[in-house]
């Protein structure tokens, strides 16, 4: 059976001597290990070539018995039972056991030692641990108060600022509230009477003309008789009723006035009497003038022999034969097609599917072409068009790289036409592509 080892009442004192010089002493009570080394974490840490990143020097073991740990390049004594050993007799003896690479002694409170490591000496034993020092305090008439650390300005405004918006909380609290808006679909529309007039009251009707009698059938049947029956257009009256309108309106009532005797437009305009033969010359042989004789009104006569025309007393003689031909547009034809293939800066793309789709748009592009061609059939040459495609295959920049035909509007017409190409496929990034298009006249 393992006999339990009672934890020790007494401390374990360490004292660090270096160099003949006592520089260092501590005290230990828990159970915690007790290493040293040059890495900053051990317990003493010395920056020495003659000591290891890390070594134990005091550990506890399962029963929590106190542990000294050295290994074969320590020097210095021990004391077990009132008796001084070497730490190299303690091995030959039997007294050290060795475990993981060191050597150990369990120790107990009668016992003490030294142990060398290097230029460092470690000295130890059991003692009553020193009473832990007074907390230090200052004397009362130093040590300060509420009132002394208090801001007394800062809580005279704090304590006033309180005092002001607890009134004015109170204040407002007891005021009632306001009266609740009337809802808009109960709110009378005073906007609407200012701009809509009501309507005035209707008058009343005399009662006379409330109750009017129907005529016989027989009554209306004689009105209609009666009324005034016109002349019908074939006949000579209507004929002679259309030329006095006539004569009597505009640049015709002044001819006939020309043509009467003694009328005031023949002392302004006639000189000797002839005017009225001068009008009738100019106006003989005009052809394709037709005058409104009917009440149907005139038409125009632009293929055959004009006829003459009676214009208020004014007759005019026929004319020759004229035509006219209506203008009719000539056909304009190009063809466009593409110089080689798409320059494309990513291996993403595939060159051939972005040809098949430019080829099937090339339509689109000749119509650009023809429109100009219209206008100079001369026209050909080559443009070189260079456009970015987004990665969501929407082109998102357009540019002229070269243009040998000079026509600024074809150039721009292709761009805003590319502009609106969404391709199907959406390179990695923003992909640069330039592509040629031949343009010539068809034939």
């Amino acid at each position: 059976m393992t006999k339990t080892v009672q934890t020790s009442k007494k401390a374990l004192h360490v004292g660090v001597v270096r160099e003949g010089r006592f520089i260092e002493d501590r005290w230990f009570l828990g159970q915690q290990p007790i290493t040293v080394g040059t890495a900053a974490k051990n317990t003493f840490a010395f920056p020495l070539s003659t000591l290891a990143a890390t070594q134990p020097l005091f550990t506890h073991n399962k029963q929590g018995q106190l542990l000294l740990h050295f290994d074969e390049n320590a020097r210095g004594k021990i004391t077990i039972n009132n008796r001084d050993h070497e730490l190299a007799d303690t091995r030959k003896e039997g007294l050290a056991v060795p475990n993981a690479g060191f050597f150990e002694i369990p120790l107990t409170e009668s016992m003490r030692g030294r142990v060398t490591l290097g230029e460092v000496s470690f000295v130890f034993n059991f003692a009553p641990a020193p009473p832990k020092p007074p907390t230090p305090k200052l004397p009362k008439e130093i040590r300060g108060t509420i009132w002394n650390i208090t801001d007394h300005t800062f809580m005279s405004v704090l304590f006033i600022s309180l005092a002001i918006h607890t009134c004015a909380v109170g204040a407002i609290s007891r005021r009632d509230l306001p009266p609740e808006d009337t809802a808009m679909d109960v709110m009378e529309d005073r906007f609407a009477k200012l701009l809509i007039p009501e309507k005035p009251p209707e008058e009343e009707k005399p009662k006379e003309e409330e109750k009017v009698e129907d005529a016989p059938a027989e009554d209306k049947k004689e009105e209609k008789k009666e009324a005034k029956k016109e002349p019908p257009k074939d006949s000579a009256e209507h004929k002679a009723e259309v030329q006095k309108a006539v004569a009597s309106k505009g640049l015709v009532h002044i001819l006939g006035a020309v043509g009467t005797s003694g009328g005031a437009l023949a002392n302004v305009l006639a000189a000797g009497g002839g005017f009225t033969d001068d009008i009738g010359a100019a106006l003989a042989g005009a052809g394709g003038v037709a005058i409104a004789t009917e009440a149907g009104g005139g038409s125009r006569r632009g293929e055959g022999a004009a006829q003459a025309a009676t214009l208020g007393g004014i007759s005019t003689g026929g004319g020759g034969n004229v035509k006219m031909r209506e203008k009719q547009d000539v056909a304009v034809h190009g063809s466009v097609s593409s110089d080689g293939e798409a320059d494309v800066d990513s291996s993403t793309v595939d060159k051939d599917a972005l040809g098949r789709f430019i080829k099937i748009r090339l339509r689109s592009v000749q119509g650009c072409y023809e429109a100009q061609l219209k206008r100079s059939p001369t026209l050909r040459g080559k443009l070189v068009i260079r456009f970015t495609i987004g990665t969501n295959g929407q082109v998102t920049e357009v540019n002229v790289d070269s243009d040998s035909m000079g026509s600024d509007e074809v150039a721009s017409c292709v761009m805003r036409l590319i502009k609106t190409w969404h391709f199907p496929f959406k390179p990695d990034s923003d992909t640069t592509v330039s592509f040629p298009f031949l343009f010539a006249p068809a034939g």
